[in-house]
């Protein structure tokens, strides 16, 4: 169930510390692969820094970004293309370019390249699968435990605006891209030792640039800075490290005056993956639910058919997800309320030694950061996990109307009114903000905030409909005029969903809408793992 404070689903914001899990350590050779089946599919592309030439192309079974005997490979033709057969699944595998000397790039006529180093991308189908530095910057950065979404966007940023990253730059002509994409191969050489860059220092390089938002300026101190991060890794049994059980960190909800730590476990089992959430209280982590902190509210949820969902109550646990397919390092599972599959994804790295601090940078809130001491301690393992779903998250929060006299808290309009259609709500204004500030809707696709006065905050809104559900328009608001107009739906839009204004039970309400192509994830623990991050939160949460 999700908080009152978020319009955000449940299920999605819980599933971030569903997906963690691993069985082994990051990174590192896990040894020569099996002769594999024969091949069933072709996965096909271009090689591009300019076009590539001669270049060794393979998929990376074992991900410890070397071609090894074994693994399926090729090589590139006189216009970069390649075509490689594999067997199975490739979705979230990566694909190796092998550069050395001997390679032609046919944007850089005679040039030899100085250096031997690997292009990579992670597979999401088998057709137009180019690798390029920019693919190769998103893998990165995945490596270093960022959702691939989220790696997306600060390799777009890097670009300076909205850019294909999967596209053939050179096809289309784009000069600054092809530009750029040089900039980031010259700069990986510059960092080679004795004529090569291995896989190391190419990700260290490449999450270097990253970081800094630029090419010129990395130096030999940003890429030491970091080589020395942990390398999540997809080499990881995600049944097996799940079956055993993953903690994660969830925050502090108030209770009677007081700060409750939460956290959530999740784990596998025949039934399917389940999320618990627990409170520490007396000294012991004990079952909560969200009713323990939020009572008497809970939400709808869009299906997958298009019709809402029965209420469900945050006096609930979470539902079970029914497990469909497991995939190495990925699991599909299946929301049986709704019907949504997501594809849940999970990377492990080695955390000996490592800050805490530093691998719970983007996990923790600015005042436990700052406060949080110590190393973890040899054999530590952690896990990203992401979520990725099928279709759009569509959930409405509200009381629960056996609390509330069958009647909706959340109510946009005539209260009284029984609406037929949610396109009843243009020219309606409805309250957005404590301010007063004012929204209304237009039928050609428009949309506009004004203050109480009447005065013009922001004119540049649209929606669009749902495409499962037309009575549901999803606004599409950006986050500085959310910000200027002081919605009260901010949190909901800087965690990155969209508001909507949906019909239901003929109520015109607001919704939250997760895009399906945004990744939710976070960092995860064996017990003993989270047990040395806890200890060392203790002092800071005032608890024993």
């Amino acid at each position: 169930m999700q908080t009152p404070s978020s319009l955000s689903s449940l299920l999605a914001v819980t599933s971030s510390a569903l997906l963690l899990s691993a069985c082994g350590g990051g990174g590192g050779d896990s040894g020569t692969p099996s002769t594999p089946p024969a091949p069933t599919q072709q996965v096909s592309g271009k090689a591009i820094d300019g076009y590539l030439v001669g270049a060794t192309v393979c998929l990376d079974l074992n991900d410890n970004g070397v071609c090894d005997p074994g693994e399926p490979s090729t090589t590139t033709q006189a216009d970069g293309s390649y075509s490689l057969p594999v067997n199975g699944t490739v979705t979230g595998k990566k694909l190796l370019v092998v550069v050395t000397p001997a390679t032609k790039d046919l944007s850089r006529p005679g040039y030899t390249f100085p250096a031997s180093f690997t292009l990579s991308t992670i597979l999401s189908d088998t057709a137009n699968q180019h690798v390029t530095p920019l693919t190769s910057m998103v893998a990165a950065q995945m490596e270093a435990g960022l959702s691939r979404s989220a790696a997306e966007q600060n390799v777009t940023t890097l670009l300076g605006g909205s850019v294909d990253l999967n596209a053939d730059y050179i096809a289309g002509q784009d000069q600054a891209t092809s530009a750029l994409a040089s900039k980031v191969v010259d700069k990986i050489t510059t960092f080679a030792s004795n004529g090569q860059a291995d896989a190391d220092k190419v990700r260290a390089v490449l999450n270097a640039i990253a970081s800094k938002g630029s090419v010129d300026q990395v130096s030999q101190a940003d890429v030491d800075a970091q080589a020395s991060q942990p390398r999540y890794s997809r080499n990881v049994d995600a049944a097996a490290v799940l079956k055993s059980g993953v903690y994660s960190w969830y925050g502090l909800e108030s209770s009677n005056g007081q700060s409750v730590p939460l956290r959530e476990l999740s784990s596998l089992s025949n039934a399917g993956l389940a999320t618990l959430h627990q409170k520490y209280l007396a000294q012991q982590w004990q079952p909560s639910v969200w009713a323990d902190f939020f009572p008497h509210q809970g939400e709808y949820d869009l299906k997958a058919d298009g019709s809402w969902t029965d209420f469900i109550s945050n006096q609930n646990p979470e539902p079970v997800w029914g497990q469909a397919q497991v995939d190495g390092n990925a699991i599909t599972v299946t929301n049986p309320l709704t019907g949504i599959v997501g594809r849940l994804e999970l990377r492990a790295a080695k955390l000996d030694g490592q800050p805490m601090a530093k691998v719970m940078q983007d996990a923790l809130d600015s005042s436990l950061l700052n406060a949080l001491r110590g190393n973890f301690a040899a054999g530590s393992v952690g896990y990203t996990t992401y979520i990725r779903h099928n279709l759009d998250q569509v959930s409405i929060s509200d009381c629960d109307p056996a609390f509330n006299n069958n009647q909706s808290c959340n109510v946009l309009g005539d209260k009284a009114k029984t609406y037929s259609a949610v396109d009843q709500v243009f020219g309606l204004d409805i309250p957005v903000s404590a301010s007063g500030n004012l929204l209304r809707l237009n039928a050609d696709g428009s949309a506009a905030i004004r203050d109480n006065q009447g005065q013009v905050l922001s004119s540049q809104i649209r929606w669009n409909r749902l495409a499962r559900n037309a009575n549901v328009l999803v606004l599409n608001i950006a986050l500085k005029d959310a910000q200027a107009a002081q919605l009260i739906q901010l949190d909901d839009l800087q965690a990155g969903n969209r508001l909507a204004i949906a019909l239901r039970a003929g109520h015109l309400q607001f919704a939250s809408v997760e895009p399906a192509k945004r990744d939710r994830g976070g960092i995860t623990f064996a017990p003993a793992t989270f047990d040395q991050l806890f200890n060392a939160l203790k002092p800071t949460l005032g608890v024993n």
